[in-house]
């Protein structure tokens, strides 16, 4: 889990009061965490998938949403 050690390092603790600045910046800019951000991108490509008709799309479709499944499980495996 190396990919976790190192968003570790990346992110500062959430409950260190030194980062209520931190915080507020991302709010303020619209930052949202990870997996809400890959939830929401999965419902946009299921509703993409009910419209479309094409073969090839739909499968292109699938495989997008095949990889950001695997991207929502190791976001939320790692803290």
């Amino acid at each position: 889990m190396t990919t976790c050690r190192a968003r570790e390092n990346l992110c500062p603790p959430r409950d260190d009061p030194q980062n209520a600045v931190f915080d507020r910046i991302l709010k303020a800019n619209g930052a949202v965490p990870e997996p809400v951000s890959l939830m929401r991108e999965m419902s946009r490509l299921r509703a993409q998938l009910a419209n479309t008709a094409d073969r090839s799309g739909r499968r292109r479709i699938l495989q997008d949403l095949s990889l950001l499944q695997a991207r929502l499980d190791i976001a939320r495996k790692c803290p």
